[in-house]
């Protein structure tokens, strides 16, 4: 069990450290890129900004709970917002308290999430639950960016 939450940090760290490769080299284009993808509004990338300088460093154990946040995080402090030692220190706190908390549950919980998820094959309702949501997902992501405009890398400022 240790040598997979080790193995799942250093995965989970070479993969932000592109991210944060990423930031160095056009932050704020990507972050206006990814904005776009999903649909988000001229908000979106002011929003995250916001939400890096609330939490600074922070955002980074935070963010590898929530893999938008995660994204960010590493693109932002790969912009400058923060030094690389410090960000490898809280990339690999987060790293490790992240693969520990799902290589522990799948230990102790395996067993019943691979009889919910047979149970779960059964049930032809799921599918249906699955698109009405992507499609009200999408629908409120085309709202906001009609609402909203665009997401721009302009109005990203550091």
């Amino acid at each position: 069990m240790a040598f997979a939450i080790v193995a799942g940090a250093v995965g989970a760290l070479l993969g932000d450290h592109v991210l944060y490769l990423a930031g160095k080299r056009g932050g704020a284009s990507l972050l206006a890129l990814y904005c776009r993808l999903t649909l988000s509004s001229d908000r979106c990338v002011e929003d995250t900004v916001k939400y890096f300088r609330r939490f600074g460093a922070l955002a980074i154990i935070l963010g590898r709970f929530s893999t938008s946040v995660r994204l960010f995080a590493a693109i932002l402090s790969g912009s400058g917002h923060i030094a690389y030692a410090r960000f490898l220190v809280y990339d690999l706190v987060g790293s490790l308290a992240y693969t520990a908390l799902w290589v522990v549950a799948g230990h102790m919980f395996g067993d019943q999430v691979v009889a919910i998820l047979q149970w779960l094959g059964r049930q032809r309702a799921i599918i249906l639950i699955v698109l009405a949501a992507v499609v009200m997902i999408v629908a409120h992501r085309a709202w906001r960016r009609r609402r909203y405009g665009a997401a721009r890398a302009a109005s990203m400022d550091y």
